[in-house]
């Protein structure tokens, strides 16, 4: 390994650092009712502490998806780095929405998170994070523009799916909705 290679290591990984950050800001902007130090060093949460990690991580796994394509020298490199890293903050943050809004419509999952610390909801919102970190790397690796918008845009439906899935399959969310029968 060159020195230039080093340096250049260094230099993405400084960038990807800065993303990491932001994306931190931006699930605390989105979630005002959430005080993570309050929730992790006060009330010792394990339900927060499990859904934020898997936020961390399924952003961990999303900006890997925009490290994995090949190199095009240093400045094209960053600057899709920071625009492909900044579109998977955004679908991250969008995916909880959907989540909250959507896929668990009947839960409020910020009270089961925090008001009843409940680390099933923890797990559940933490796996959502992991999947939709999984997905968004799968869209992000795409070798043209046209598959990673045709990934994105995937996105939106494989989460639709996952409702329609859960709300046929699943007898928990059944006998939560009334549906005791099959």
């Amino acid at each position: 390994m060159t020195l230039d290679q080093t340096i250049s290591g260094l230099i993405y990984l400084i960038a990807v650092f800065i993303l990491f950050w932001l994306g931190k800001v931006v699930y605390g902007i989105t979630n005002p009712r959430i005080n993570l130090r309050d929730e992790l060093v006060k009330k010792d949460n394990l339900a927060m502490a499990l859904a934020v990690i898997g936020y961390y991580f399924g952003l961990i796994i999303a900006l890997g998806g925009v490290l994995s394509s090949e190199s095009a020298g240093l400045f094209i490199d960053l600057f899709e780095i920071f625009f492909y890293g900044i579109i998977s903050i955004v679908l991250m943050n969008f995916s909880i929405k959907i989540n909250d809004k959507i896929i668990l419509s009947k839960f409020d999952n910020i009270k089961e998170i925090i008001d009843d610390q409940n680390a099933g909801t923890g797990v559940v919102e933490a796996a959502n994070h992991i999947a939709v970190g999984m997905i968004i790397a799968g869209a992000m690796s795409g070798d043209t523009a046209v598959g990673q918008l045709r990934s994105i845009l995937d996105f939106g439906t494989s989460r639709a799916d996952c409702r329609g899935h859960c709300l046929r399959q699943n007898s928990a969310v059944r006998f939560a909705r009334g549906n005791r029968k099959r």
